[in-house]
């Protein structure tokens, strides 16, 4: 499945690859449905151990570690993202404003949206 979108004559391709993963993920899981049953094992103990320990050394301790690991992902994530190929294209497309689209019909759009 291709994506094509345009935006003041530049064009960005996107190829979905993300579903063929998910549909083979899917398949490997209900093929094997071990996996799964170890997995949510393996939560239910981690939860049962957190919730014994406490507020303090369980709970309180659980998610200053969880913490720290999800801002380690949110980095390598952010970097990973800053050195894919066509980056700098898809950032320009973020950041940089089309001034030809800021209309009084815009604002007057914009302020009907905030009123809802």
């Amino acid at each position: 499945m291709d994506i094509e979108l345009s935006h003041a004559g530049d064009t960005f391709k996107l190829t979905s690859t993300s579903q063929t993963f998910y549909s083979h993920l899917f398949t490997t899981l209900t093929q094997n449905p071990w996996e799964v049953v170890i997995a949510q094992g393996l939560f239910m103990i981690l939860t049962i151990w957190m919730v014994l320990g406490g507020v303090k050394n369980g709970i309180e301790k659980a998610s200053k570690w969880m913490l720290l690991i999800l801002f380690i992902f949110f980095i390598v994530l952010a970097i990973r993202s800053i050195i894919l190929n066509g980056a700098f294209e898809g950032i320009k497309f973020m950041f940089v404003p089309y001034w030809s689209y800021l209309t009084g019909k815009t604002f007057l759009l914009a302020m009907g949206q905030s009123q809802s």
